[in-house]
Order: structure tokens, then sequence, then C-alpha cells
């Protein structure tokens, strides 16, 4: 499930980038600024991916807990990138 958000977010995030969107303020070395709205969005599926998996755990611990520890590293290193930029670039 929390690939598919990936990708369904990415593909979004495309559209939004190719319909004008972005965040590079006229600046073509700021190319990387299209990728914050997409990373943001990713960033919130995953956060809620994980906490639905969290919550997940007191029915099958041993079933949910490996798939809530892999969505929370792919969450945190999405945030992580995605203040990078924010950061870096506005």
């Amino acid at each position: 499930m929390f690939i598919l958000l990936q990708v369904v977010g990415l593909l979004a995030g495309a559209g939004w980038a190719a319909a004008g969107g972005g965040g590079d303020h006229g600046h073509e070395s700021l190319k990387l600024g299209r990728l914050i709205v997409p990373l943001g969005l990713l960033t919130l599926a995953g956060l809620v991916t994980t906490f639905t998996l969290g919550r997940l755990l007191h029915r099958d611990r041993a079933r949910f807990f490996p798939w809530h520890r892999r969505a929370a590293v792919a969450t945190l290193l999405t945030a992580a990138t995605h203040a990078a930029l924010v950061l870096t670039l506005h």
C-alpha cells in the first residue's frame, strides 16, 4: 500500500510540476524546487500509512510491526529529503 501511495504521489507531483507548479520561481538553476511539493505529499502519505500500521499493531503485532517499521524509515527519509530541499532552496 505504501509503495502504491509513493508512486501515485510521484505521478501527481510530476503532473503538477509539468503544469507550471514548482517552487523554482523562474530560476533555471533551481529545478530541484519542483520536488518540494511532491516530497511533502509523499511524506504526508507515509505518515498516514505509518500511523495506520501502528494502530493495527494490537491486532497482529508479528504481521504488522515489520511493515510499520519499514514505513517509518521510508517516511523519515522522505521527510529529511523534503526538509533539506525546503531549507536550501527557499
